[in-house]
């Protein structure tokens, strides 16, 4: 299957859970386009479906929400990855993608974007360990 062989209801239901803002009269083809500039294809829900549903098999074994999860388990192969925890008074804050609020102040994410982070905030993030996280959401 594919999005071009979907039902436009289907495809503007899709919309709504990626936020994609469609108008009410536009056209199958001009919802594809807008899927398309937005980087969602066929291949990526899938991608995300098989991530959900290890996600889920992993809940099964222990059940932890799987953001959370994959927090806890930032150890060895996760060796180029970085926890970083907001510790500004924000309420939340969304900054390269990652989005971050005083509930759920921790994200996992690649050297690269946590170092960017902290240098352009470096009074609002740190770096936290597994064990804070894990206290934390305890």
């Amino acid at each position: 299957m594919s999005l071009s062989q979907m039902k436009i209801s289907d495809l503007r239901n899709l919309a709504e859970q990626f936020g994609v803002d469609l108008t009410p009269k536009m056209t199958k083809e001009e919802i594809l386009v807008e899927f398309e500039e937005s980087g969602i294809t066929w291949n990526y829900i899938k991608k995300l479906e098989e991530v959900k549903d290890q996600n889920q098999i992993d809940e099964e074994d222990s059940p932890q929400i799987s953001n959370k999860k994959a927090i806890l388990e930032a150890d060895g192969h996760y060796s180029s990855s970085q926890l970083l925890k907001l510790t500004g008074k924000n309420s939340s804050i969304e900054v390269l993608g990652y989005k971050f609020s005083q509930t759920h102040p921790f994200n996992l994410m690649d050297s690269k974007n946590a170092q960017e982070i902290i240098d352009f905030f470096p009074d609002k993030f740190r770096l936290a360990s597994p064990r804070e996280a894990e206290d934390f959401y305890a």
